[in-house]
């Protein structure tokens, strides 16, 4: 309906790398911008970099006829499809390609949005203000290509209707092939996802259940600051609801505060 209610001379930002939303481009007048992966995008990822040691994720992108590369304070390789988007948008708002990427590099990220912090030598990934299926399995994703031993603790994920129960055994499938030292799933409505990681074949001496509260969220500091050591990832992760940015907080406290 957005892309449909567009004027002629609107402009119409679609990923081409979902089939669904490229279909979108028949539905009004506007000029459409394409942008992703793909070799037909308009606006094309030409290449994706994540530094482990700094938690940046460098961003090729062709456009403009030319190349830019931004430099993102974000941490997984899933940020490159918002970065190019953001780079096609400011583009039809007349922002040359280069600016926007220099701008984007300069972003400040606010905290629970995967901000990487250091506590005793040991990164804590914190994405704890949101989480619905897809950004739990890019999280995953990122934490399974740190190096030395991960861990992760996950919460719910909220208004999911029907699909709830799915959507938490799929993600405990595949918390259980993410190759995770250990994994603490907390509060009530995450039950699936310790039962999907037992599915898939993760040993149950390694899945912990916890409450959300706050002796849940005391006891899983507790053994992650006894079962960590330097250099290795925590990922902790659930929707806003859960509140686990009060994990975040005692596993920096246990493990010393770091920056």
């Amino acid at each position: 309906e957005l892309v449909a209610a567009l004027p002629a001379d609107g402009r119409a930002v679609l990923n081409a790398d979902d089939a669904r939303v490229l279909a979108l481009a028949a539905r009004g007048p506007a000029k459409v911008i394409t942008v992703g992966s793909s070799a037909e995008a308009e606006v094309r990822i030409e290449r994706v970099d994540v530094d482990q040691a700094s938690a940046h994720t460098s961003v090729t992108v062709v456009a403009d006829g030319g190349r830019v590369t931004a430099n993102l304070p974000l941490f997984g390789r899933h940020f490159a499809s918002g970065a190019a988007l953001a780079i096609a948008v400011a583009g039809t708002c007349g922002v040359p390609a280069a600016i926007a990427a220099e701008r984007l590099a300069a972003v400040v990220v606010p905290s629970g949005r995967a901000t990487v912090l250091s506590a005793g030598g040991v990164r804590l990934i914190d994405d704890t203000y949101n989480a619905a299926p897809s950004s739990m399995r890019a999280a995953l994703a990122t934490l399974a290509a740190t190096p030395a031993r991960r861990f992760a603790a996950l919460g719910a994920m909220g208004e999911l209707g029907d699909y709830a129960a799915a959507a938490h055994l799929e993600i405990g499938r595949i918390a259980a092939s993410s190759d995770l030292e250990f994994l603490i799933v907390l509060g009530e409505g995450a039950d699936g996802i310790a039962e999907g990681a037992r599915l898939g074949g993760m040993p149950i001496e390694r899945i912990i259940r916890l409450s959300a509260d706050d002796a849940g969220i005391d006891a899983a500091a507790g053994l992650l600051r006894d079962r960590v050591s330097a250099g290795d990832s925590i990922l902790v992760k659930a929707s806003r609801a859960s509140g686990l940015e009060r994990l975040v907080a005692a596993i920096a406290e246990r493990l010393g505060d770091g920056a």
